[in-house]
């Protein structure tokens, strides 16, 4: 069974994923929040749609989500100048992330799943 996204939460990850003025995206993450969002956002959407996203999490490695098999990185191993926009979903320290995304690249368009915007 899919786990309930909360409607608002499942809209922004929708309109982050398909909002084409963005070249190179991040979803940044951790937890359980982090493992719902991407669970989610998997049985909604297809799958060639990620080839411009990347998924962060401060635990690297690759997960299995259902039929789908996600990589995850680390923050340090992306190259943040090359990113365009970043959808924070973590369920605590947003603004500390946020600042640490903006000292890589102050350019980055943050925003957060919970809805509370985290940068310009």
């Amino acid at each position: 069974a899919l786990p309930p996204t909360p409607p608002d939460e499942e809209s922004r990850l929708l309109d982050f994923v398909h909002d084409g003025t963005c070249g190179n995206k991040v979803i940044y993450g951790c937890g359980k929040v982090f493992s719902d969002v991407v669970s989610s956002l998997l049985w909604r959407t297809s799958f060639d749609e990620f080839d411009r996203i990347r998924f962060v999490d401060r635990n690297p490695g690759t997960r299995r989500f259902g039929k789908f098999v996600i990589s995850l990185s680390q923050p340090e191993e992306v190259d943040w100048e090359s990113v365009d926009a970043v959808l924070i979903c973590t369920p605590t320290h947003n603004e500390e992330i946020g600042r640490y995304l903006l000292s890589k690249n102050s350019r980055l368009w943050i925003s957060n799943i919970a809805g509370d915007a985290a940068g310009h």
